[in-house]
């Protein structure tokens, strides 16, 4: 019950304790995994292209990529 209560608080229940420091490290989470899902969509389109898969499926990935 306490693992779903605190998962319940940390998604659902904003707080107002809000301060420049959390802010701040919040930012730099968010930018550091949108980094990583570039990087892991230029690789998917690679392994893609390599296994010769429907093209179709390769210009989504690539789509999704350029979207991002």
């Amino acid at each position: 019950m306490l693992i779903v209560n605190s998962i319940y608080h940390k998604f659902f229940v904003k707080t107002k304790n809000r301060d420049e420091r959390n802010v701040r490290i919040e930012n730099m989470a968010k930018a550091k995994a949108f980094d990583v899902i570039g990087i892991v969509f230029g690789i998917i389109t690679i392994i893609y292209i390599l296994l010769k898969s429907n093209i179709l499926i390769i210009l989504l990935t690539t789509l999704a990529y350029l979207f991002i």
